[in-house]
C-alpha cells in the first residue's frame, strides 16, 4: 500500500476499466473502496443519526462487510461488479461522471443500500415504516422517488426545486406538528411533510426518506406515550425489555442443533469453535440488554483467546454474522 500511496484515484479507475490493474493495485484499489465506504459511514452516524451500536460491528467492520459484494469477482474479473457498476452509471447519466465522482456515487450508494437492509433486521419497525412508505409513494403516479448520493427524496410529480437548500429537520417537525393522523402513520407523516413544502418558497419541495421515518418513529412514541403505554417502540425493539431478552436467549439456544448441521457436521466448523461463537452472542445479547456493546471480534476473543482480526475475518466472520443475524430473525418470530 505504501508503495503505490501516491497513484492518483483516475488512475487507478483508468486501470480498472482497461482491465490492466496487476493485483497490488487491485488490492490499493479495494482499500480506497473500504475508506470511501468508512467516511460514509462516520457521514451517515453524525448528519443521519444511524447508531451502530446495536449492531455489535464497529465502523471498520461495518466499511468492509458493506462494500464486500461490490469488489468481489464477476464471473472471474476481479474487481468485476465495481468496474460493472461504474460503466452503468457513467453510461446512463445524463451528464457525463468524471471517473471520481462516478466511484464516491457508486460507493455510497452502496453503502447506502447495504446498511438499510442490516437496519431493517435490527429494527423491525422502522423496517415495517420503510417498506410502507416506499410502496405508497411507487403506488401512485401523483408522487416521485428521487435518488440521490445523500439519500432518497420524496417529492409530488413535477419540479422538486432541487436547486433550492433543503428544509432542515427540527423546521420540519414544527411546522407538521399539528398534522392530524390519516391512516397509515408514515403516509400521513409524508403527506403533512409535502403540503408544509408546498405552503412555502424557501426549501426545496422534497423531503428526505430518513426524515419522513424519523418523525414517524417519533409520532409513534408520543401516541404509545399517550395511550399508557409502559414501553416505547423503541425500547421494546432494542432488546431492553425482559421479554425481548428472553426471547433472544432462547433463540440462540435453538440454535446449537442447526448450527452442529449446517456447519459442525459439514466441518465447516468444530464442535468447539460453535459452542464459542454462541457463548459469544450470549455475552453480545447481555451487554446489548445493558447498551454496552462491542465489536464482534471482542467478543469471540473472550471465547476464543488469541483470535486476531485477520483471523475473524480470513475465517469465522461471514459465518459469525449470518448466525447472529438468523437468531435475532427467529427471536422476532417469537415475539409476534
Amino acid at each position: 500500500m505504501h508503495m503505490h500511496a501516491s497513484i492518483s484515484m483516475a488512475e487507478l479507475l483508468d486501470g480498472l476499466r482497461r482491465g490492466s490493474l496487476d493485483r497490488r493495485l487491485t488490492d490499493v484499489l479495494i482499500d480506497r473502496t473500504v475508506q470511501q465506504a468508512r467516511q460514509y459511514i462516520q457521514w451517515l452516524i453524525w448528519h443521519r443519526g444511524y447508531h451502530i451500536g446495536p449492531t455489535g460491528l464497529s465502523v471498520d467492520d461495518l466499511a468492509y462487510d458493506l462494500v464486500a459484494e461490490l469488489v468481489s469477482e464477476l464471473d472471474g474479473e476481479m474487481l468485476g461488479r465495481l468496474r460493472h457498476a461504474l460503466t452503468e452509471l457513467t453510461d446512463a447519466a445524463d451528464a457525463p461522471y468524471d471517473s471520481e465522482s462516478a466511484f464516491v456515487a457508486v460507493v455510497n450508494r452502496t453503502v447506502r443500500c447495504n446498511i438499510a437492509r442490516l437496519f431493517m433486521d435490527l429494527n423491525p419497525v422502522q423496517a415495517r415504516l420503510l417498506r410502507a412508505l416506499r410502496r405508497y409513494v411507487q403506488s401512485r403516479a401523483s408522487m416521485q422517488r428521487i435518488d440521490s448520493v445523500g439519500g432518497f427524496w420524496y417529492a409530488r410529480a413535477g419540479d422538486a426545486r432541487l436547486e433550492r437548500p433543503p428544509v432542515p429537520l427540527d423546521t420540519l417537525r414544527a411546522g407538521t406538528v399539528a398534522a392530524g393522523a390519516n391512516g397509515n402513520p408514515v403516509r400521513s407523516v409524508l403527506d403533512a411533510c409535502l403540503a408544509y413544502l408546498d405552503g412555502q418558497d424557501r426549501w426545496r419541495l422534497a423531503v428526505l426518506e430518513h426524515d419522513v421515518i424519523d418523525l414517524t418513529m417519533a409520532r409513534l412514541k408520543m401516541d404509545h406515550a399517550a395511550s399508557g403505554g409502559s414501553h416505547t417502540v423503541e425500547s421494546v425493539e432494542s432488546g431492553d425489555d425482559g421479554i425481548a431478552y428472553a426471547a433472544l436467549t432462547a433463540a440462540v439456544e435453538d440454535a446449537r442443533d442447526w448450527v452442529a448441521a449446517r456447519y459442525v457436521r459439514t466441518g465447516k466448523l468444530s464442535g468447539e469453535e460453535a459452542d464459542a461463537m454462541l457463548d459469544a452472542i450470549l455475552h453480545y445479547v447481555d451487554d446489548l440488554r445493558r447498551q454496552d456493546v462491542l465489536g464482534h471480534v471482542s467478543y469471540l476473543r473472550q471465547t476464543m483467546p488469541g483470535l486476531t482480526q485477520q483471523r475473524y475475518r480470513e475465517s469465522y466472520r461471514n459465518m459469525y454474522e449470518y448466525i447472529l443475524r438468523s437468531i435475532f430473525t427467529s427471536a422476532r418470530q417469537r415475539l409476534q
